[in-house]
């Protein structure tokens, strides 16, 4: 199974073995002046990881999922095509911004298609006139 403990992203620390937290920004404010403000100290908030033990990558080693060529990408893909855990993997990889690997199914130039298009879709969201 892969863990918290063998990501690399500067989003993600581990503060005590077993235990992994996401730093999340927005989630922190601080006082100033009567204001609320977002402190530049980001403060760590515990990620949901538990799905990650039904997952068929469970018994596999992390490194067959982190592979140097396209081959390794289909073989992991295979892996990934029944398992049951598929949509929670591919949306903590893009929630976490997890650049490396085969998550969900998903090679590292898929997910940043996807991240590329739900952007697209928000921005075409947020300037769409408003109907009453």
């Amino acid at each position: 199974m892969r863990s918290a403990a063998h990501l690399v992203d500067v989003t993600n620390v581990t503060s005590t073995p077993g235990r992994k937290v996401t730093l999340r920004p927005e989630n922190y404010l601080e006082q100033n002046d009567g204001l609320e403000r977002q402190n530049l100290c980001m403060k760590p908030t515990p990620a949901n990881t538990s799905w990650m033990a039904n997952g068929n990558c469970a018994n596999k080693a992390p490194d067959f999922f982190f592979p140097s060529d396209g081959v390794g990408v289909e073989l992991a893909r295979h892996v990934c095509a029944t398992c049951p855990v598929k949509t929670q993997c591919l949306e903590y990889a893009l929630e976490n911004r997890i650049d490396h690997g085969v998550w969900g199914g998903t090679s590292e130039r898929e997910r940043r298609r996807i991240l590329k298009r739900r952007a697209a879709e928000r921005r075409a969201a947020a300037q769409a006139p408003q109907s009453v």
